[in-house]
């Protein structure tokens, strides 16, 4: 039923995908990613719970993702701008937010 949606909705504009940094890439996520990429929907990737992670982890652990996501095939749909936030400290939420205006 997603993979229609994700075909054929024409309100659907872009997605936002969901990861939590403190874990990494689980299936589920790997699952969607696919189907974002065959569906050629636009998506960005959005790292949630950055202050489960170390500071100086961050941006290692955020690379490693955007590699997983990259390796699985139709990177084009993927929007350059990738999300690191926080809604414990806030941290990026204002950012994040911003773009959905």
């Amino acid at each position: 039923m997603m993979e229609i949606y994700l075909m054929r909705s024409k309100s659907l504009h872009r997605v936002y995908q969901l990861i939590d940094l403190s874990v990494g890439i689980n299936d589920s996520d790997l699952m969607l990613i696919k189907l974002l990429n065959d569906s050629t929907r636009p998506y960005n990737l959005v790292l949630t719970k950055a202050d489960k992670v170390k500071s100086k982890h961050v941006a290692a652990k955020a690379k490693k993702v955007i590699e997983q996501v990259r390796q699985d095939g139709n990177v084009d749909v993927l929007m350059p701008i990738v999300h690191i936030v926080s809604t414990y400290t806030s941290y990026g939420v204002a950012e994040l937010m911003s773009g959905f205006i």
